[in-house]
This record gives structure tokens, sequence and C-alpha cells, in this order.
């Protein structure tokens, strides 16, 4: 379906206003696929899949964290999986990170055989693709993206806001959030002496 259907109602409406920002600070996580550091996530937004009063949501969806966060360089996720559930079958083939705002592009991570190799961006308004370098993204206990700001085509002081689907056969196995979209803004050099001044 074209991108534009996945946008929330609410949101094209303006019903929900902008999402919030939870980053509360610059963060700089080595992309391995492992909790190398319980300090490497922290200041990352931290959303919970299960606990968000999401009644509709698959009881048996696979994944039970989500953190983002941000660096001068890079937007940052994070996919925390069930217990049991890293099975290709059961989580899919490719997650993707669809950006709806400034623009819309998709990010597509290969969960498959040989994972993360191939990550790469489609332009939804051109349908042109660019290759990510490899490194990009890494799955063992954990799955880690660094996406540099550039691939997103986005300028400091800029809000991203994006959401997320695991994807088999290009067939929707689950999203989230189940309305609105995720939220960061592009970091300049002065970020943090600002959340200092707050």
């Amino acid at each position: 379906p074209p991108e534009s259907v996945l946008n929330p109602i609410l949101e094209s409406a303006g019903g929900a206003g902008p999402a919030p920002e939870e980053v509360t600070s610059l963060i700089s996580p080595r992309v391995d696929g492992r909790v190398s550091s319980y300090f490497e996530w922290l200041g990352a937004a931290v959303h919970e899949v299960h606990r968000r009063g999401q009644t509709m949501q698959r009881a048996d969806l696979p994944v039970s964290l989500f953190h983002y966060g941000i660096n001068l360089d890079r937007l940052f996720l994070r996919v925390d999986f069930r217990t049991g559930y890293r099975e290709p079958k059961l989580v899919g083939d490719a997650l993707v990170v669809h950006v709806v705002k400034p623009s819309s592009l998709r990010i597509v991570v290969p969960l498959g055989a040989g994972c993360c190799d191939g990550v790469h961006v489609i332009d939804e308004a051109d349908g042109s693709r660019l290759e990510l370098p490899h490194g990009t993204a890494a799955l063992e206990d954990i799955l880690e993206i660094g996406i540099p700001w550039a691939s997103l085509k986005v300028a400091v002081g800029e809000q991203v806001r994006f959401h997320l689907t695991l994807e088999k056969d290009r067939s929707v196995l689950a999203s989230w959030p189940m309305s609105g979209s995720f939220a960061v803004s592009v970091p300049g050099q002065d970020f943090e002496r600002r959340m200092w001044s707050v």
C-alpha cells in the first residue's frame, strides 16, 4: 500500500498534535547487537510495547522494548525481542522504519539470512534507493541500528517523525506505535547546553 495509508488519521488531521520528544541526552552506542554497557542507551527514549494500552495489538508481538536516541551524527534505534521470538518465521524478514516527516522515506533493515547486510533507504517521492554502509545495523542479543542524519536528508533543528513495522513478504506483522509517531529533532552543537538549562 502507499505510505500515506500508514499515516495515522488523527495525526494527519492535527488531532493528535506533535509527538512528544523524550530523548534527554546524546548517546553513542556501539552498533554490535549487544548491550555492551548499561550506560550506552542511558538518555534514549524507551517505548514499552506491551504497556501502552494497545488492546488491539497482537498478544504474540515478538518485540518487548524499543529504544531510540540521537547524537550529532546519527539516529539510533534498538529493538529488544521477547525470549523465544528470534526465529525469522516469527519476527519476519525485515524491520522497516517509516519516516513521515520532514520527507517520506523507508529504511529497510533485512532480518533474514545475512541479517543486517543491505540496509537501505528508499525515497517515497522518486523511488530512489540509497545503500547504507556495512555496520549500520547489527543483530545479536538485540537489534541495533545507527542511521546517519545525512541519509535522511535532514538539517539541524528539523523534527523527524517516524514509526516502525515488522514485515514478512512485504506484509505487516506488527507496527508501533499503534497511533501517532515517534519524534526527535536533529541536534546541534548546543543540544546538551540547552538540555541542562531546561
